[in-house]
């Protein structure tokens, strides 16, 4: 290895470390968590228990795989100029921290399933996503490899597709209707993560502008 990619190769790997150092904290929590659900479930099985416990575990699935494709993923061929959009891309992925802001509130068992249900979909949906996008995985607007493969298809970003409908379903179990402005807030963030991401792709791979014209950018039929 060149001592040029030898320290690419670093400095990706550095900058992935904030990223690692968030999924081991969430992780240790998300795992106490998965504990309780399965002794609530045990003691008093629910469908909503189950599916309680099938979307932490998939929430904990999803924040691995992320840490281990950040340390195997390719080097990029070229980022977004600027500092907007790595602003834009890291106010997207952590928004839904604003949640805590918010506060939880007691919700029936119709809207705890669908909440539950939306996240476990959504959060399915991501790890079978991230699972295509393998090493061309990034947080910021950055070209690594082009996929067209599997989901992406069909639509251009399917895995802030899956994280969206996700969202919505954590957003669920929050303070109404400020959790859903939250939402709105992320969902109007990821349409600009968006656009600085393709302008990045288009300007680095030739055959993205034929890939872009024959597939939807984020909803089949819709848009």
């Amino acid at each position: 290895m060149s001592a040029l990619r030898w320290n690419g190769l670093l400095r990706d790997r550095l900058a992935a470390m904030p990223l690692a150092v968030f999924v081991a904290f969430a992780c240790a929590g998300l795992l106490h968590l998965l504990r309780d659900q399965i002794v609530v479930l045990g003691r008093a099985p629910s469908a909503l228990g189950a599916v309680q416990v099938l979307c932490t575990a998939a929430l904990i699935v999803f924040a691995l795989q992320q840490a281990v494709l950040c340390l195997v993923r390719f080097l990029p061929l070229a980022r977004a100029s600027g500092i907007t959009p790595r602003v834009v891309a890291l106010a997207s992925a952590y928004c839904g921290l604003l949640l805590a802001l918010v506060g939880r509130e007691p919700f029936g068992a119709t809207r705890g399933l669908l909440s539950f249900c939306l996240s476990l979909a959504g959060t399915a949906g991501a790890i079978a996503t991230l699972a295509w996008l393998g090493r061309s995985f990034s947080i910021l607007p950055q070209a690594r490899q082009l996929v067209t493969r599997g989901p992406y298809a069909v639509i251009r970003h399917p895995l802030y597709l899956m994280e969206s409908i996700a969202f919505l379903g954590v957003s669920l179990q929050f303070r109404l209707p400020w959790s859903l402005l939250v939402f709105a807030l992320s969902a109007g963030l990821q349409l600009l993560r968006i656009e600085y991401e393709e302008d990045i792709l288009l300007a680095t791979f030739p055959t993205y502008a034929p890939y872009r014209a024959m597939s939807w950018r984020l909803i089949p039929f819709v848009y």
